[in-house]
């Protein structure tokens, strides 16, 4: 059995009875609210032991307001399930899990089996905390993708999502969480001397690089109304595109 093979059979057993599809690649999507993609794929890797293979488990969210949903999209706004645990959880969850999964023909179906089970711990909770936009903004662009809703103003990336939204928000409690987050790593690391310097490059990515974009576009009547039609443009072609090919109309007709 070949590896793409057995990833779709023991992935599917469990994720299509939470509504995902799989495509002919082997990625599992789910739309949740006619607005929010979530999906789950698989990227092999390069194993350190001699006749091994490797995959990392990977995941991520988009909105349907995303300028593109093209594979290397979502091969940018995907993070392994490492990444994952580490910025939601903690070091705690992350001493615990591989990096990286590494199999033989002989164990392959039990490494998946362990990918699924870390599947179900880290991804599929905070998939569950997602259910519109706003809790898309805060639950996981905010602490996972920051960089996809920044440069509302140049309407980059899934940016649109905060004007759809009619976000408003100053981010502040999740840029004190990085501060605190950073202070404490550096304290550990004794390197408190750059402290500054990094709460400078949080407040730049929190507030100068998603804030201030998106409170331009809401105080200038022409830029906010390109903002509403290029989002309605994007969901359009990718309801009739991505969306469709996906074979997640089904899906959105239940919704």
């Amino acid at each position: 059995m070949t590896f793409k093979k057995a990833y779709t059979d023991i992935f599917s057993e469990y994720l299509k009875k939470l509504g995902f599809v799989c495509d002919k690649s082997g990625r599992f999507f789910r739309l949740i609210n006619g607005e929010i993609i979530q999906f789950i794929k698989y990227r092999a890797s390069r194993p350190t032991v001699k006749g091994h293979r490797g995959f990392t488990t990977k995941a991520g969210m988009v909105s349907i307001y995303c300028q593109s949903l093209d594979d290397d999209r979502l091969e940018f706004i995907s993070s392994d399930v490492y990444y994952w645990a580490g910025r939601i959880y903690g070091d705690e969850k992350t001493r615990t899990m591989p990096v990286e999964y590494e199999y033989t023909n002989e164990n392959m179906q039990e490494i998946l089996g362990l990918a699924l089970e870390h599947t179900k711990e880290i991804i599929l909770p905070l998939f569950n905390e997602v259910y519109d936009l706003d809790s898309y903004i805060y639950k996981y662009a905010l602490p996972i993708k920051r960089s996809n809703i920044s440069g509302a103003d140049k309407f980059a990336a899934d940016s649109l999502v905060l004007i759809m939204a009619d976000d408003h928000g100053n981010f502040r409690e999740q840029l004190e969480r990085d501060y605190a987050e950073t202070e404490s790593i550096l304290t550990l690391q004794n390197r408190l001397e750059i402290l500054d310097q990094q709460r400078s490059l949080l407040y730049d990515a929190i507030v100068n690089n998603i804030a201030v974009p998106r409170d331009r576009v809401f105080a200038d009547a022409e830029l906010y109304a390109g903002a509403l039609k290029e989002a309605e443009r994007r969901k359009e072609a990718n309801m009739q595109g991505t969306i469709k090919n996906l074979q997640l109309n089904n899906i959105i007709k239940k919704l």
